[in-house]
């Protein structure tokens, strides 16, 4: 019986600590991008797309176009982007 005991609290323990961990880290994640948002300052045009507004940035001339997308936190960046860029905007 001891022995549950030990193991319950043990485990309660553990809990409490993942939680808290998890809560400080997104607390102060959350922080973070709250300062940094007051850096970011547009280089392009704002678009808007899909009720967001995207940072559209064009520079040079010519016949090839290449497309960097920022990920910005996301695994694989939605396609439908560069379909909005170059069909309906023409860039």
């Amino acid at each position: 019986m001891k022995l549950f005991k030990l193991l319950k609290k043990i485990v309660v323990i553990s809990i409490v600590l993942v939680v808290v961990t998890v809560g400080s880290i997104f607390t102060y994640h959350q922080y973070q991008l709250s300062r940094e948002s007051r850096l970011i300052q547009n280089k392009g045009t704002l678009v808007e797309f899909d009720q967001k507004n995207i940072n559209v940035y064009t520079e040079g001339a010519g016949n090839d176009t290449f497309v960097f997308m920022a990920g910005s936190g996301i695994v694989a960046p939605d396609w439908s982007l560069i379909f909005l860029m170059t069909c309906c905007l023409g860039l």
